[in-house]
């Protein structure tokens, strides 16, 4: 608001094209007047705003001066009762007329269907702030009957809604949210003066404070209609009774914010693969300050090559607190009983199998933190760096790894290379030359595919460097399998002695044998 005042004829002859000039008062005193000029514009958001104005000569001016009035944050919740006999109102469908001075409003059949409008004056809710919840709480006339009832909530979709007046479909020409709620089965009211609350309007509410239209202190209005010939009697203004009221719960626009930060980290950070019932450590280091709200739900997604978790404890800087496991396949969803307001680190330790193979490019865990009484979204954790403290930045990853190596390298080659068709029980030698170094774990099990052509394969014998040693036959079909009693811990040749009936025709391509290696 910008204030300036002179004691004799000054002007302002060009003001800032923003500003609405709200008043020029004049006060004569022996011909020379006093002028008080108030020149008023409303911010929409907080900032910097600047005002130009000029005045016709500097000498003789008093005062002149900026005055800033902050927007209102708002003030839910908020509990507002019908004020004014056009506030609430009934229109016919049949004839559009609309009655503002009822005794009481007939939801909605008063000899014909109707629809009811109902306004509600001064709601302190910023514009595009969040609502929470909201319900209009009307109160029986009298005790109402004649079988179920289905009534639907709009808006009125405005800025500022007008009061209700004597005009023909005043109430219907209005235009309506999109959102819109029911209220279903609506029983009989079966005793007078009692409490009847419509289910959650905060929809329809939110549609209307969203519009850039909408500001702190502004009206709103609420259109009500319903299935045809049934009817509960309500309380209205011109009455004796209590009127029709709604409460309203929100929060102010902006994120709302259940820590400052939060940074992640899991331990251990390796897992060997195929490994079962692994116990990880995730640590969540929250920074919470006075402007956040805390922590009382935490989730942490596990990556889908994990086997699913089970959650074991959750901690509060190491001790031990209270939660509700609503854990599904391999999301982590815990909820505390008591939610965490000040900076802490908050411990989940669970147990979850290692996936079947290797990812050499790593896998990553990533959780959240939400305050569950908010309607703003949960908080992404940040990432450690693997070194056990939470506290920091720096990029991790789990990955899963492999047991150490068998053995450095390996050939093979069988005898004889060659066979006559329609042979039975040819005698074959398959060697395998294996290099096993100083970092491998050694062979305990040899692995021969034996080509389909050929049929009935028969080990007769396993060497290890010529000499016949202990094993097991596992072969089954074509895939012959032995596992050594005594593993091979190196270098050595490893000799697998077997009958097999050759092909029954030629094949000019040839056909190969394939063999692994595995402790």
């Amino acid at each position: 608001m910008f204030v300036a005042s002179h004691p004799r004829n000054k002007s302002i002859t060009a003001a800032d094209a923003d500003y609405t000039q709200r008043a020029a008062i004049l006060n004569s005193d022996g011909g020379n007047g006093a002028y008080l000029y108030v020149h008023e514009r409303t911010l929409a958001n907080a900032g910097t705003d600047s005002a130009d104005h000029t005045i016709g000569s500097i000498t003789g001016w008093d005062m002149a001066g900026l005055v800033i009035n902050p927007a209102s944050a708002g003030s839910c919740p908020i509990d507002v009762s019908i004020a004014a006999s056009s506030d609430d109102a009934e229109e016919s469908l049949s004839t559009g007329s609309t009655s503002l001075s009822s005794s009481d409003l007939e939801l909605v059949n008063d000899g014909a269907d109707q629809e009811i409008g109902l306004r509600f004056l001064n709601l302190d809710i910023p514009q595009g702030a969040t609502i929470d919840s909201a319900y209009v709480t009307f109160y029986a006339k009298n005790t109402s009957s004649g079988g179920p009832l289905d009534l639907t909530f709009y808006a009125e979709k405005i800025g500022d809604a007008p009061t209700f007046v004597n005009a023909t479909n005043n109430i219907t020409n209005r235009t309506k949210t999109t959102a819109s709620v029911t209220w279903s089965n609506l029983t009989d009211w079966s005793v007078a003066d009692a409490a009847h609350q419509s289910p959650e309007l905060k929809t329809i509410i939110q549609e209307v404070v969203n519009q850039g239209t909408w500001a702190a202190n502004n009206n709103l209005a609420i259109i009500i209609s319903g299935t045809a010939g049934q009817t509960r009697r309500a309380w209205s203004f011109d009455s004796t009774g209590t009127v029709a009221a709604l409460h309203v719960e929100c929060s102010p626009s902006g994120a709302i914010n259940a820590v400052t930060s939060a940074v992640a980290e899991i331990s251990p950070n390796d897992v060997t693969t195929s490994s079962t019932g692994n116990s990880f450590t995730y640590d969540i280091q929250a920074t919470i300050n006075g402007g956040d709200t805390g922590v009382d739900t935490v989730e942490i997604t596990v990556p889908g090559s994990f086997g699913a978790p089970t959650v074991t404890d959750v901690q509060d800087d190491g001790v031990s607190v209270g939660y509700t496991n609503n854990t599904a396949g391999n999301t982590i969803s815990v909820d505390l009983n008591t939610k965490i307001t000040a900076s802490s680190k908050i411990t989940v330790l669970f147990d979850s199998d290692a996936p079947t193979s290797q990812d050499l490019t790593g896998v990553d865990f990533t959780s959240m933190v939400d305050d569950s009484g908010t309607a703003d979204a949960a908080q992404s954790t940040g990432e450690g760096n693997g070194d056990g403290d939470a506290g920091d930045n720096n990029s991790w990853t789990v990955t899963t790894t492999t047991m150490t190596p068998s053995f450095t390298s390996a050939v093979a080659e069988i005898s004889p290379n060659d066979v006559s068709m329609s042979t039975s029980a040819n005698a074959f030698t398959y060697d395998v030359q294996a290099t096993i170094g100083g970092g491998d774990s050694g062979v305990d099990t040899v692995n021969i595919t034996v080509p389909g052509s050929f049929s009935a394969p028969s080990v007769t014998g396993v060497q290890v460097d010529g000499s016949g040693v202990a094993y097991t036959d596992n072969s089954s079909g074509n895939n012959i399998s032995v596992n050594l009693t005594t593993k091979v811990t190196t270098s050595s040749k490893f000799t697998v002695l077997f009958n097999a009936d050759a092909p029954t025709s030629p094949d000019a391509t040839g056909v190969n044998f394939t063999s692994t290696l595995d402790d």
